[in-house]
């Protein structure tokens, strides 16, 4: 019995003729549903497709057609390739979750750190001079009925509102239940509106890694962006800053939300006419968190270079006016929208502009890079900022998934990695070497080393298709050990009390009054600002700042009762404890000693590279100190 039309004998004999090709007309037709010299394609068909089928023996060896249901366009045939990407799979809500919950963990643990709700002293020693600012200003603005954001023309006015909204919110709503006057609590012991701008940073960094989980989802596919969003979960700058109730970290939350915004309007451009009013609605967004950031920080200003790369990047071929057109018009938005922003979260440049106008003068007098500045400036960013606050394991990778995409030959991978890397010139703007200016490039560098670690495990993979699986759990360990080390280490030193609390104590306990009592040192022992409360001890250097030599001579000719060495800083010693060597050796004893640091190592504190190095914590190894706070000797005046 002869085979069916269509399929080869079974003894491997030429059959016979089979039916014309599937897209060829039959000879003496006119119905033919594609021309004789296409190929076959696909678009989105639903239902049996037909095969194509090849003469003689080499039917059996024909390629089945790829299936698939949906709009996803896929094209097959001699003339033709298949570079496209992959629909955007929403990632594991086990995974995210878990990822998720570590990253809020990670960002709670320690959060309290230096607050105590009986002791306002505590507060003063164990907070960080910007975030007390800070909650001084919301103190005297919103929450007095003023619009005037004070020492937040420093940075921008876009916190002052932010924190002031949040902080008007919680006093509402304890009003309702009835409680005391929120606001005058405050005031005598701020840890409440202190731990509130606390949660609201730690916020702000869970849901800087939720936008970098959707974006590298939607560019890269979920495994990647589980791997991304992982790395920034435990990355440890981030970790460390999310503990401070300031600016950096919002900051870091809106340029990325804009970074995500600008590349949905690239892709969406790319697409036909019937999304483009979806890329407008991203420009928008785009514009907005540009907004958001530049009110929050004068620097964020910056990343408006994202929606104008985006549209650089994303430009028709010539003579397409049409979807030009377009693209300036969602770009202008964007710009709009980001002005108009800004312009509404700062009112007080009607009243205050050449106020404002002087400070960022002199600000860029006083910050800005030179050309001699800036090499050493990325060499301590790349040392402390980026080699330890995010790992150098994590570094490597990157630079591996920045040659992988360049290495691609879509286009769409290649606008990825000049978008992600744009957020390199918040490193080079000023000569600030702050280990916090490194925090808007740290989503960007997470997704190129997920993207790295992805392109090893591929080509591992295709060598040995079982230790693909085993080689990415290793890549994802060596990265994220350190970071995680080093933060857990962190939010376990926050947990313990500063030696600085103690000290406090026992002049307490002593009766000492702050006259009393001369402390030598730099950080955390002197008040840190004006609007402070006045420490519990006079600092020398403060003093000699005023008096100048006089200062020296005024505490030979009167000791005071206490005498509070903090021994971090040897440096210092020469302009203030050493000329008081003799007259503590003969007049003077040792009450208490206090040093959290273990006996296995002397980390130097405070750390310099941290900018304000208010924890006093060791930046590369928290590990090797036992509780925060300098290492202090209080001394006493013998009785004559």
């Amino acid at each position: 019995m002869a085979p069916r039309t269509g399929r080869p004998a079974p003894t491997g004999g030429p059959g016979p003729r089979p039916g014309p090709r599937p897209g060829r007309a039959k000879t003496g037709t006119s119905s033919s549903t594609q021309p004789a010299t296409a190929p076959w394609r696909l678009q989105g068909q639903r239902g049996r497709e037909p095969r194509p089928e090849r003469r003689g023996h080499d039917a059996r060896a024909a390629p089945r057609p790829y299936r698939r249901q949906g709009p996803l366009r896929v094209t097959c045939g001699p003339c033709s390739r298949r570079s496209y990407h992959a629909p955007p799979m929403r990632p594991p809500i086990s995974w995210t979750l878990l990822i998720l919950a570590v990253a809020l963990l990670l960002r709670l643990d320690g959060l309290s750190h230096g607050l105590h709700l009986d002791d306002p002293m505590q507060v003063e020693l164990g907070s960080q001079r910007d975030e007390r600012a800070m909650a001084q200003a919301v103190l005297d603005g919103p929450l007095s009925g003023s619009a005037d954001p004070g020492i937040f023309l420093h940075w921008g006015s876009g916190g002052f509102w932010t924190f002031g909204l949040l902080d008007l919110s919680v006093v509402g709503l304890a009003a309702l239940v009835g409680s005391d006057d929120l606001t005058q609590t405050w005031r005598e012991n701020p840890s409440g509106i202190l731990l509130l701008h606390r949660l609201a940073s730690a916020a702000a960094g869970l849901l800087t890694v939720l936008v970098l989980l959707r974006a590298a989802a939607r560019e890269r596919g979920s495994r990647t962006a589980l791997c991304a969003a992982a790395l920034l979960a435990t990355c440890y700058l981030h970790v460390r800053e999310s503990h401070v109730g300031s600016l950096d970290v919002l900051l870091t939350l809106w340029i990325t939300l804009a970074w995500d915004q600008s590349l949905a309007w690239l892709a969406a451009r790319r697409q036909d006419g019937t999304s483009q009013t979806a890329g407008r609605r991203h420009a928008l967004r785009a514009g907005l968190a540009l907004g958001l950031a530049t009110a929050t920080k004068t620097i964020g200003a910056l990343g408006f270079g994202l929606p104008l790369l985006a549209w650089w990047l994303g430009r028709p071929r010539r003579g397409d006016q049409r979807r030009s057109h377009g693209a300036n018009i969602s770009l202008l938005g964007a710009l709009l929208a980001g002005a108009g922003t800004l312009a509404l979260l700062s009112p007080h440049l009607l009243w205050a502009l050449d106020d404002v106008t002087q400070l960022l003068r002199e600000n860029s007098a006083r910050f800005a890079a030179g050309p001699g500045d800036l090499p050493a400036a990325l060499s301590e960013h790349l040392t402390n900022s980026l080699g330890v606050g995010l790992g150098w394991v994590t570094m490597a990778l990157a630079v591996v998934g920045a040659a992988a995409l360049l290495a691609e030959r879509d286009r769409r991978a290649r606008c990825l990695l000049w978008l992600t890397l744009w957020p390199c010139l918040f490193l080079v703007a000023f000569r600030l070497t702050a280990t916090r200016y490194a925090l808007p490039l740290l989503p960007g560098l997470c997704l190129l080393a997920a993207v790295g670690i992805e392109s090893l495990t591929v080509r591992l993979g295709s060598l040995r298709p079982r230790a693909s699986g085993w080689a990415l759990g290793a890549l994802m360990m060596a990265a994220m050990a350190l970071p995680l080390r080093r933060s857990l280490s962190f939010g376990r030193l926050l947990r313990a009390v500063d030696t600085r609390i103690d000290v406090a104590a026992t002049l307490r306990e002593a009766g000492a009054q702050r006259d009393d009592v001369l402390a030598f040192g730099l950080y955390g022992l002197p008040a840190m600002h004006p609007g402070a409360r006045k420490a519990p001890w006079v600092s020398f250097l403060g003093m000699r700042a005023r008096q100048g030599d006089a200062a020296r001579e005024g505490v030979l000719a009167h000791p005071p009762r206490f005498m509070l060495h903090e021994r971090s800083h040897h440096a210092l010693d020469a302009k203030g404890w050493d000329l008081f060597a003799e007259l503590v050796a003969q007049r003077y004893e040792r009450v208490l000693r206090l040093d959290g640091r273990s006996d296995r190592a002397t980390p130097a504190l405070p750390d310099e590279t941290t900018g304000n190095p208010s924890f006093f914590v060791p930046w590369a190894r928290p590990w090797l100190m036992q509780r925060p706070g300098p290492a202090l000797d209080l001394y006493r005046l013998r009785d004559d």
